[in-house]
């Protein structure tokens, strides 16, 4: 990805989220992009880290309005193949819980993880 053409579009998506963004040349880039699982070695375009629901919808909009594929990982376990040159979407950050004793409903965020 030519992000020459795209720091605008990036720096938009930083602005709409509350989490980050970061692309190779942010500091946390290296430590972000590489999860438990060191097998899988990628270097994806771009790579956010939200903290709610809204920025995963905007990072997925960011991600078709500038034609790359999405890949998901959670907890750093999962991810199947590299996100090479796509958005690398890292929910970690994202742990929520909500729970409705009326509804006997729990609603988790996808970075909770159980201890």
């Amino acid at each position: 990805m030519d992000f020459s053409r795209t720091t605008t579009s990036i720096n938009q998506l930083q602005q709409q989220v509350t989490g980050s963004v970061l692309t190779p040349d942010h500091p946390d880039y290296e430590q972000v992009r590489r999860g438990w699982n060191l097998s899988i070695n990628h270097y994806p375009a771009v790579i956010l880290v939200p903290q709610n629901v809204r920025d995963v919808a905007a990072g997925v909009r960011f991600a078709r309005e500038v034609h790359l594929g999405v890949a998901i990982q959670s907890t750093g376990h999962g991810i199947q193949r590299p996100a090479d040159d796509n958005m690398l979407i890292v929910t970690s950050q994202m742990k929520g819980v909500e729970v409705n004793p009326e509804t006997r409903t729990v609603r988790v965020e996808a970075g909770v993880i159980c201890d």
